[in-house]
């Protein structure tokens, strides 16, 4: 972890607020892709002596300002300490520690046009890759979907933008119309080698993705879900993991996660966020057939299900045998 110090905070929407972060020794921060994300240390106010906590927020920072990062964060109204710090208990001067950044929602260096596609604070790494493709003269639109223009974090930059031109906002789309404005816009590529990211709210990601599944051809739409995706699945239900290395029989009632049975059974699993997003917990499955909830895992990593995220992820098969 490298300790930061918070240089500025500036209030983007109602429930917005952008932070930058400076190295606290002065030194230089790690370099960082378009796409990057950072795990941010932080503690929480709800309770006095909580322990630490740890979140990530996506980097949007452009590619020449490599002298501080820059997160944006929404409060939640659910927030479970997070996010609600965050906006009231940090300020200017504020020292935090933060991981290195990791690029799990890299652009793809194969596309010749690249389609970014956010909703709400799924723009934070949008604007760090509109900014980068714009660096290097590489194609590309932004297509940005929130509430009402009051509500979208970095209107003013992204409108004032040299590549103002390539972003579109959608502002105040009903919920009922999404879909068919959707498949409009995306329903197929615009060439052979485009790709398309999205990255918002799990609803809206699961209907673009669900628009673009048949058209797009495989690898070309990506993702960034914040935290684990949301909805019912098949694995909701009990099922049974099998420690391959004592081989031990566990029962994963329905709602409990996976990491919450091997602790209780006195298996010990380095853990961290428990929101799907770092990947700390990963374990490597032997047989069985995992149902990814998680953020971290790249799309052909979950394809071959060799590996899961255990705070988040389940089973699709009635037993998972994992190598513990």
């Amino acid at each position: 972890m490298q300790k930061v110090r918070v240089a500025r905070v500036l209030r983007e929407t109602p429930d917005i607020v952008s932070i930058d972060l400076v190295a606290a020794d002065g030194q230089s921060l790690p370099a960082a892709a378009a796409g990057s994300h950072i795990d941010v240390l932080i503690g929480s106010n709800s309770v006095e002596g909580n322990p630490l906590i740890v979140r990530q927020y996506s980097l949007c920072q452009a590619p020449d300002e490599t002298d501080c990062f820059r997160i944006a964060v929404k409060r939640e109204p659910l927030s479970r300490g997070g996010s609600q710090w965050m906006h009231e208990s940090l300020g200017e001067g504020d020292e935090l520690e933060i991981g290195e950044p990791r690029d799990n929602f890299p652009l793809s260096d194969k596309a010749d046009f690249h389609v970014l596609v956010a909703g709400g604070i799924g723009i934070t790494p949008m604007l760090s890759m509109a900014q980068h493709l714009h660096a290097k003269g590489a194609p590309f639109r932004l297509e940005y979907f929130v509430r009402s223009i009051e509500h979208a974090a970095f209107a003013s930059a992204l409108q004032n933008a040299p590549f103002r031109d390539h972003v579109r906002f959608h502002t105040g789309v009903a919920p009922d119309a999404l879909e068919g404005f959707a498949n409009e816009l995306f329903g197929s590529p615009s060439s052979a080698d485009a790709h398309l990211y999205i990255c918002g709210p799990a609803p809206f990601m699961e209907l673009v993705e669900r628009v673009t599944k048949t058209a797009w051809p495989d690898g070309t739409v990506h993702t960034e879900y914040f935290g684990a995706a949301a909805g019912h699945k098949a694995g909701d239900g009990q099922f049974v993991v099998r420690l391959a290395r004592s081989d031990r029989e566990l029962v994963v009632p329905a709602g409990v996660p996976v990491i919450e049975v091997l602790e209780a059974a006195g298996v010990s699993v380095d853990t961290s966020c428990r929101q799907g997003a770092c990947g700390t917990c990963l374990l490597n499955v032997l047989d069985g057939v995992p149902d990814h909830r998680d953020g971290f895992l790249l799309p052909h990593e979950k394809q071959e299900g060799r590996c899961m995220i255990a705070c988040v992820s389940r089973s699709l098969s009635p037993v998972l045998v994992l190598d513990v």
